[in-house]
């Protein structure tokens, strides 16, 4: 994005984001949270995967939709 898109879009730059001083030691701490857990991130990113090959692409364009449809009634 250029600064005439974002002037377009009514979006200004107020300012800019740092990280918290102790956010590496954060960072590594919560990468390896819950990955023995049947829904870490891997397991989770594997599950949505196998769930995308297995669904035709016109039945349904959009995973999300899917998991959405699937997963709202419990």
């Amino acid at each position: 994005m250029t600064m005439e898109h974002l002037t377009k879009l009514k979006i200004i730059c107020m300012g800019i984001l740092d990280l918290k001083p102790n956010s590496k030691e954060h960072i590594a701490a919560t990468a390896s949270l819950g990955q023995k857990e049947l829904w870490s991130s891997a397991n989770l990113y594997h599950q949505l995967h196998l769930l995308e090959s297995l669904i035709p692409r016109m039945v349904c364009n959009n995973l999300s939709i899917f998991l959405l449809l699937t997963y709202s009634a419990c």
